[in-house]
């Protein structure tokens, strides 16, 4: 049941989350009902039977205690009603507990998943730890409200019950969450006639998409487009243009079932091969054709594995612009006749963007030969000359329409780029050419070779049975005194229990059995104030704290090679068995050994002649332990990592539900997560079988046990009364020797979990040497002055080879004057990424922290938080400051409507331009603090690192970047990764970098105007 029970809400779980509308979809909240919530319903429904058979045990207890006693019987029926009162006013608290704890179990889990898939742009903007102290803090709150009522873990059924009812409410209020309603009505579906207001009568010949008073928006009532009217020519290609947050990403969107580009490129963590090709059926010839026009052919000649690389978690392996032909390439493998298209030319370096459109959008290019309907969104306004019609928005509204001529023509948004006309634009360039792309043999810099998802060794010591070393590390995260006071007041149970059944006079037993009872009742609740309170608290936070330190400490090649599902299910699952079935073992076990050694006290003073058999039951039960452990153990550390892809491919599908809706691929989908749903399935139902077979086995045993007690007082006519004590005591004895058996195998089993802890941070060594990092002044850099000699770098330690082609970075010189604004330029793949992150070295938070990064891509706390966390997620900005930084941006209006600074946000509720925008502001905000820290009157200096900062804005919020970065950061060093090249001509000088070297530096006015220059090439392309 248990099993069916899984199947069924994981399943529901993953469809409502492919259904959930854009906007309000929680990745954290369908994650953490997938994994933490499912699995403590499980664990509730496992005890369901145990009740129901309990109840009957406890009526015929009650019956046969009337027969032989009379009304007598109703003094421990009293007991047990006055216990199940005390048990129903304890319940009205733990359904609302244990919601609040798996609320605050989501964010940190979803926060987790955040870090693992965004830890590039998190080292390179210096944030590891202020996202590690918000993660602790979460991990803290969640298990102090985990333990708000820990010692009603006493009766340890009931309440795991109403703790998997409390989590099947969490599912099915998200499974009731509003579904995402398609209200389109497509062509297909009508016939064309001429009644007025159908469909049929709508379209028109020459139009594929025809939209008429539509409004359009993320949420009810609040719509980002509004009384649109707009039409898409077949066959065609269409630019869709506007300002940041103009309503183009929610344009595009809304178009019918197409081949789709988001502007956040969207890369599953499988195979270059795979994510282009996705479910579509194979086809070499156009796969071939696809990634020959988004000019793939030299990236893959130039990994390790080529088309098969693996991309690592959010195609972390790849640079932007890399991830974004990828995505193109994807839409263009598509079978289909439309297109839409969300600014894919952000991150390409020009001549690469040049090429990629010439190929594929042209009219000698790919999709003009296809007679493929092309809805491109850009900010890459050179190409609107290229279109076939233009739509121009503003404010959420359509501004002007109609092929590009006619637009230039007129006075409005279009006109205001200051464009060239469309006959001059076809003018080719001479003299300085475009670079033409590097032959075969060069090597793209930047690309972090992927390795074999795997965080442990060939031999991995999390599967040994019996290793000491894991009990130790337990220990010494509860703490070595509180695990002794555990163990002793677990005596203290076991010798107040049995003590009082030792045969005494009536006088004696009548005058001290009640005292022995309360103070084994005493002890019961000081052991578990020890490990459900107190050691649980601290090994939860502690083992916390370690595996988060290690995963920020960890390379980025780690990231590349594992999974995210992976390091989530660390983060959920194994932290989940450490918080909930661990501890039950441990105290169960405690309970078991304590009272078999009370009880042998007793059968032995009873019947003597038992102790002879002791010896040979140690033993039968010692080989039955090692039996059971040898395959148990590994089955449940199969059932813990045959979760990581269910886990993984999650995540995938929620980051990118709306292209695989527009492709079509979610019944694909469906039917891939319940393959992986059946594969994690089978080592749980193996484990479970195993389970019953033990417990099976051990109750012949106790039967044995029994039938030879008795057969042999029979035998030789032993005392009655001793022999009944025994006979007692040996059933007891027997059911709690099982019982060590049992709890001490689910403890071993359940140690996996610390073992798996334990090796991941044994094994993922950081990228750092012991001693290496160096701790500066608190105002360093005061000046900001770089200096590189004769610099080589590769990515990667175990990279042996020593040859030139092997380094990412081949003998970098450069240096940087104080103050000085350089920009670092070059194609997709030359170096760029990797020059940025040798000046930061980005694991070193030290560094990374001292100078003021902004990164490409915008990194967001969970939904949720509120806009200040995730523009000061240090706390230590005012909210004055932090209104000042986004009216500065130009944010605050937007802002302001959401609910201001305190409101929650979600991300995909701010287009990809604001959210790089909010990045800025991030950047613009420290250098704020720093001021105010030192004085207003300090000239401040320092270095700021931009990495495509205008990537995904329009060339007005461009300048107000431009116009920010001269006022607020005139003292300051200025070192920015561009594509953008007229936002750096104003720049001191320009580095061109080409496969992992420097080849061309000098002033940007120049080089422009010099013959043969690289720099020269790069911005004909960009004006073409």
């Amino acid at each position: 049941m248990r099993t069916m029970l899984r199947s069924i809400l994981v399943t529901e779980t993953f469809i409502t989350a492919t259904k959930a509308r854009i906007g309000t979809n929680n990745d954290s909240a369908a994650l953490t009902l997938m994994s933490t919530d499912i699995e403590r319903i499980r664990m509730g429904f496992r005890q369901l039977h145990d009740i129901r058979a309990s109840i009957i045990q406890v009526a015929l207890c009650a019956w046969m205690l009337y027969r032989d006693l009379g009304v007598v019987f109703l003094a421990p029926i009293g007991l047990v009603i006055i216990c199940f009162i005390g048990l129903a006013i304890l319940m009205n608290f733990i359904g609302a507990a244990q919601r609040r704890w798996m609320s605050l179990v989501q964010k940190r889990v979803g926060l987790t998943a955040t870090i693992t898939s965004s830890m590039k742009g998190l080292k390179i903007s210096g944030l590891p730890s202020s996202v590690g102290h918000f993660s602790q803090k979460l991990r803290v709150g969640e298990l102090t409200a985990e333990f708000i009522t820990p010692l009603s873990q006493i009766f340890q059924n009931i309440p795991k019950v109403i703790s998997a009812l409390a989590c099947i409410g969490r599912i099915q209020a998200f499974m009731e969450r509003e579904a995402c309603d398609d209200f389109r009505q497509f062509s297909a579906t009508f016939e064309k006639g001429n009644e007025k207001g159908s469909l049929g009568s709508i379209l028109l010949d020459d139009a594929e998409v025809v939209i008429e008073n539509g409004s359009f928006g993320w949420a009810q009532d609040k719509f980002i487009l509004q009384e649109i009217d707009a039409k898409i020519p077949k066959a065609s290609l269409t630019l869709v243009v506007g300002p940041v947050g103009s309503g183009k990403v929610t344009q595009r969107t809304r178009a019918p079932h197409v081949g789709f580009c988001d502007k956040s490129a969207f890369v599953l963590n499988e195979s270059i091969k795979e994510n282009i090709i996705g479910f579509s059926p194979v086809n070499e010839d156009r796969y071939n054709e696809v990634i020959k026009s988004t000019a793939l052919v030299f990236d893959f000649d130039n990994l390790l594995q080529g088309d098969r690389t693996n991309l690592g978690s959010d195609g972390i392996s790849l640079s932007g612009g890399q991830k974004q032909r990828i995505s193109l390439a994807r839409a263009l493998y598509l079978q289909t006749n439309f297109l839409v298209l969300d600014d894919v030319f952000s991150g390409l370096d020009a001549d690469t963007e040049d090429q990629v459109f010439r190929q594929v959008f042209r009219p000698e290019g790919l999709l003009r030969g296809r007679q493929t309907t092309v809805l491109l969104c850009t900010h890459s306004v050179q190409h609107l000359q290229v279109a076939d019609y233009v739509i121009a928005l503003e404010g959420g509204r359509v501004t002007e329409q109609g092929t590009f001529d006619s637009l230039m023509s007129g006075n409005g948004y279009v006109n205001r780029l200051e464009l060239k006309g469309s006959s001059e634009s076809e003018t080719v360039s001479d003299g300085s050419s475009i670079q033409n792309i590097p032959n075969e043999s060069s090597s793209p810099a930047g690309i972090v070779k992927a390795v074999k998802p795997t965080i442990a060794p060939d031999v991995d010591p999390s599967r040994q049975v019996g290793d000491g070393t894991v009990y130790k590390e337990y220990i010494k995260s509860m703490g070595w005194l509180l695990a002794g006071s555990a163990i002793f007041f677990s005596c203290l149970w076991g010798f107040f229990l049995n003590f009082s059944t030792i045969s005494r006079s009536s006088a004696y037993w009548a005058s001290f059995y009640a005292l022995f009872q309360i103070c084994a009742l005493v002890s019961l609740v000081l052991l578990g104030a020890c490990i459900w309170i107190v050691s649980i608290k601290r090994a939860g936070t502690n083992l916390h704290d370690d595996i988060l330190k290690t995963l920020f400490r960890a390379p980025l090649s780690f990231f590349t090679g594992t999974d995210i599902g992976v390091t989530t299910n660390l983060f959920s699952q194994d932290l989940k068995l450490i918080d909930t079935e661990l501890p039950d073992a441990t105290v169960n076990t405690l309970f078991s050994i304590t009272q078999v050694i009370g009880q042998m006290t007793v059968m032995i003073t009873s019947a003597p002649h038992l102790a002879a058999t002791l010896p040979f039951l140690a033993v039968l039960l010692y080989v039955l332990q090692n039996f059971y452990l040898r395959t148990s153990t590994q089955l449940r550390l199969l059932d813990v990592e045959a979760k990581s892809p269910l886990y993984t491919h999650f995540l995938d599908i929620v980051r990118g539900v709306t292209t695989l809706r527009a492709f079509g691929f979610i019944r694909e989908d469906i039917q891939k997560n319940a393959s992986l749903l059946t594969t994690s399935q089978r080592p749980s139902y193996l484990l479970l079988m195993i389970q019953e077979w033990l417990k099976v086995v051990l109750d012949i045993i106790v039967m044995l046990l029994a039938v030879g007690l008795t057969t042999f007082a029979v035998r030789i006519h032993s005392n009655t009364a001793f022999t009944g004590a025994a006979l007692y005591s040996l059933l007891s004895f027997g059911e709690n020797l099982a019982g060590i058996v049992l709890f001490w195998t689910k403890l071993e089993t359940s140690l996996g979990a610390i073992a798996r802890l334990k090796t991941f941070n044994e094994t993922v060594k950081p990228e750092d040497m012991d001693a290496e990092d160096i701790h500066p002044a608190t105002d360093w850099p005061r000046r900001g002055v770089v200096e590189l000699k004769g610099v080589f770098a590769k990515y990667g330690t175990n990279d042996h080879d020593g040859t030139a082609s092997s380094f990412a970075l081949r003998d970098i010189q450069l240096t940087i004057d104080s103050g000085e604004k350089i920009a670092i330029c070059g194609r997709t793949g030359s170096g760029k990424s990797s020059l940025v992150a040798l000046l930061l070295k980005p694991l070193d938070p030290t560094i990374a922290t001292a100078e003021n990064i902004f990164p490409m891509k915008a990194v967001f706390l969970p939904a949720g938080s509120t806009v200040q966390k995730n523009l000061d997620i240090d706390e230590k900005a005012t909210p004055e400051e932090c209104k000042a930084v986004l009216e500065c941006v130009g944010l605050w209006d937007y802002v302001e409507k959401l609910g201001g600074l305190a409101a929650g946000m979600h991300a995909s509720s701010f287009s990809a331009g604001q959210r790089q925008l909010l990045s800025f502001g991030h950047a613009l905000l420290r250098c704020s603090v720093r001021q105010r820290k030192y004085g207003a009157n300090e000239q401040l200096g320092g270095i700021l690192i931009l990495d495509e900062v205008s990537s995904s804005v329009d060339r007005e919020t461009e300048h107000v970047m431009q116009e920010a970065i001269r006022t607020e950061f005139k003292n300051y060093t200025v070192i920015a990764v561009s594509h953008r090249l007229d936002m750096i001509m104003d720049f001191d000088r320009v580095v061109v970098m080409d496969t992992g070297e420097i080849v061309e530096v000098g002033k940007p006015p120049v080089l422009a105007q010099e013959a043969g220059s690289r720099f020269r090439g790069l911005i004909r392309a960009g004006n073409k």
